[in-house]
This record gives C-alpha cells, sequence and structure tokens, in this order.
C-alpha cells in the first residue's frame, strides 16, 4: 500500500477520473482485464477489484459475453456500495455517501498538536463535514488546508471529494509527504451528538498531516469513526508486507 491507498484504490481512482472527465464517455466499453493489468502493470486481481469498486458505485456494469461498460448515466445499472463493501474503498463520495459541510471558516490556524512543530503557512481554511454511509453518520472530519492550497482546487468542491484525495492530487503547492496516525479513545459530548454514538464509546481518530517540499504544513486535521464502523483494510503480496512491515506492527511513540 503506498499513500494510504490500496493497488486497487489507487487504480479505481484512475478509472474513475477518466470517467469522470468523459475520457471515456457513457456506453463505451472498457479495456479487458488483461489489457488494463497489462497498461497499469497491476496483476488482474486487482484490476478486478477496482472494477468492483465503480461497479457498486454504478459507474460502470458488466454485460455477459460482451465486457464491461461505463453506465449511461449516474446510478446505472450496478447496487451502490454499501459501508461496508465500499465506504473505506473509495476516494470519491458515491451515490450511497452523503458528506455534510457543518463548518466553513477561513483565516484559521493549523492545531499545533497535529503540525508538531512543523513550518506552517500563514493562514487556512477550516472545513467540518459529517460523512454518512447508507444514511448513518460514519465519519466526522475536521480538516485544514493552507489558504494557498485550498485556492488553487476548482470551486464547489467542499462537500464532492474526499479532502486527503484533492490535497494530494490536485493542490498546489504540491503534496511531497503525508503522516498519518491511528489512536482508539473515547468520543467526546460533540462527537458522539454528530455521530449518533453514545457518549464515551470508542472512537477510531486519525490524525493526518501533509506537507510539501520545503516540509511546510500544506494541509491536514482529524477524522473520527465510531468504533463500531471502523474498517481498515491491508492486502498485498507478502513480499511488500515484508518491505513495509511498519505498516502492520503498533507503533510505541507514533
Amino acid at each position: 500500500m503506498q499513500d494510504g491507498l490500496t493497488a486497487y484504490g489507487r487504480l479505481a481512482n484512475e478509472l474513475w477520473r477518466r470517467i469522470a472527465s468523459g475520457e471515456w464517455t457513457p456506453g463505451q466499453r472498457l479495456p479487458t482485464v488483461v489489457q488494463m493489468a497489462e497498461s497499469f502493470d497491476v496483476s488482474p486481481a486487482t484490476v478486478r477489484s477496482a472494477l468492483g469498486v465503480l461497479s457498486k458505485q454504478g459507474l460502470i456494469h458488466a454485460r455477459q459475453g460482451r465486457g464491461t461498460f461505463v453506465a449511461a448515466e449516474a446510478g446505472a445499472p450496478g447496487e451502490p456500495p454499501g459501508l461496508d463493501q465500499g465506504y473505506f474503498d473509495a476516494w470519491i463520495v458515491g451515490p450511497s455517501q452523503e458528506v455534510r459541510v457543518l463548518e466553513k471558516t477561513e483565516g484559521a490556524a493549523f492545531p499545533p498538536d497535529i503540525a508538531e512543530g512543523r513550518p506552517c503557512f500563514p493562514d487556512y481554511v477550516f472545513l467540518r463535514r459529517l460523512h454518512l454511509g447508507g444514511g448513518r453518520p460514519v465519519c466526522l472530519v475536521d480538516f485544514y488546508f493552507a489558504t494557498e492550497a485550498y485556492r488553487s482546487l476548482p470551486e464547489g468542491i467542499d462537500g464532492q471529494f474526499k479532502v486527503g484525495l484533492l490535497l494530494m492530487t490536485k493542490a498546489e503547492p504540491r503534496c511531497a509527504r503525508g503522516r498519518q496516525i491511528v489512536t482508539v479513545g473515547a468520543a467526546s459530548h460533540e462527537d458522539a451528538g454528530l455521530l449518533e454514538t453514545p457518549p464515551a464509546s470508542p472512537i477510531v481518530s486519525v490524525a493526518r498531516l501533509f506537507t510539501d517540499a520545503e516540509g511546510r504544513v500544506l494541509g491536514g486535521g482529524r477524522h473520527r469513526y465510531p468504533g463500531g464502523v471502523f474498517r481498515q483494510v491491508i492486502d498485498q503480496p507478502i513480499d511488500e508486507i515484508l518491505d513495509g512491515l511498519g505498516l502492520w506492527l503498533p507503533s510505541e511513540n507514533g
């Protein structure tokens, strides 16, 4: 796994981009699994998993004996992803998901406890967003974009993309490094109310920090998930696991 995404997650994002940009048009037949595996230098299993994500989002559908096609319109044949099947696998907010922007503040300061002494930009745009999957709250996000980076992004994206992807792929200055720390704690009264979970119930907190080539904090923040819905999957060949063994082991100091 690289940059926080599984191999099939990265491929699903690339295939989604081709559909969203119009490179692959409604009704167009996609290359075969074997062709895509060769083109993207991945295994056929990775291609099939990526196609499964897009199928669950209603963006593509297979015709038996004929191949896989771009759906004629959003919500075309294909079951939209449920929380357990697709929410944590896809970077794009899909049909069964909803993002509510609860707060947007300009001129905010980046939290010192997340920056950990790293140099920051003069000000940030703060977004508080509530993510829902299948109609229920699954994630509360407090995220900060360096104002300069935020202004480089397309307009109207506050509730359309998962914020980490935007910062890593679309923002200027470019993102050079990402850091993620996962902890488990008790829900505060405010978080519990928004996530519709009992106060002091288990909450998984994911602190993310993104820096540019000069080490400046481009953005980051905290994602909080109710303990009962959090799911993280790392599925890799054994040689890749051994190369990045730290992903599989607990950390003493983050």
